[in-house]
């Protein structure tokens, strides 16, 4: 079974949506587990007691106290063994959750199975807010690529205790979550389709952070993963420093360990 996991605040305008997408789905042994993080907004408070009436979805309810926290309550009562993150305003598209369940039970050490979304507004297509790309740890430790809206194998959730409930984090909850389940030698697959729809508001989360919020969030996620980012980093800055110094000479190097040697630059 996948447990769809959906945390809900004032998302009323778009919380159907996201539902109904799930029910489209070619995959139909899920169950949705929706969180009210403490809304205030009537039409989504209607929405969710309707909802709760439905077959296959349970709805719960917190005071207001974040997505990370919300995710983990969703989390603790699933009842399947993959864990799937679905943004309120966001929709999955029909084969998702089968593509994504058939690639993590045919490779035992993948913790986390994502894809590409289709960027989305009301006008129409919307331009990109970030680029996925195959998996590469150092790549993740440079910045996240991957969206929350994932397939995650619950045993690798659980391994790293869940989510950060941190409210310092806002917006970087999943990047801290992808970095622990790295470190904890899970592995990743990318499925290289679009197969969810990420809608691009001006009023989204990540664009009402301002200047002192961003500070803050950037000092508590320094302070936890700056260690293990610095150790990866410092390696490449020979190669870098060599680059600006004298290019020829490392790009010579570099094609002889590649196809001579066989070995990486690093």
């Amino acid at each position: 079974m996948v447990s769809i996991i959906v945390p809900c605040y004032n998302s009323g305008d778009f919380l159907l949506d996201a539902v109904e997408s799930c029910f489209k789905s070619s995959f139909q042994n899920f169950e949705i587990l929706i969180v009210n993080d403490g809304s205030t907004d009537q039409l989504t408070l209607s929405h969710l007691e309707s909802l709760a009436a439905r077959d296959k979805i349970r709805v719960f309810h917190q005071p207001n106290q974040g997505v990370g926290k919300a995710r983990n309550i969703a989390a603790a009562h699933a009842k399947g063994d993959f864990l799937f993150f679905l943004d309120a305003d966001n929709r999955v598209r029909p084969d998702y959750f089968a593509e994504a369940v058939d690639a993590m039970r045919s490779r035992p050490t993948v913790g986390v199975v994502y894809a590409k979304p289709y960027f989305f507004n009301e006008q129409g297509q919307a331009p990109e807010r970030f680029t996925v790309r195959p998996y590469s740890f150092d790549a993740l430790l440079a910045g996240n690529f991957i969206d929350m809206c994932a397939l995650v194998k619950r045993s690798a959730f659980e391994k790293v205790a869940g989510f950060d409930e941190s409210r310092n984090l806002f917006g970087w909850e999943d990047w801290d979550l992808w970095i622990r389940i790295a470190m904890a030698d899970w592995e990743f697959y990318f499925i290289d389709n679009v197969h969810y729809d990420y809608r691009v508001e001006d009023s989204s989360m990540m664009g009402q952070i301002n200047q002192e919020q961003y500070n803050i969030k950037l000092a508590y996620f320094s302070a936890k993963h700056g260690p293990i980012i610095f150790s990866k980093m410092k390696q490449y800055y020979p190669i870098i420093a060599c680059i600006r110094t004298r290019p020829l000479r490392l790009f010579l190097v570099y094609l002889f360990r590649k196809y001579i040697l066989r070995t990486s630059i690093v």
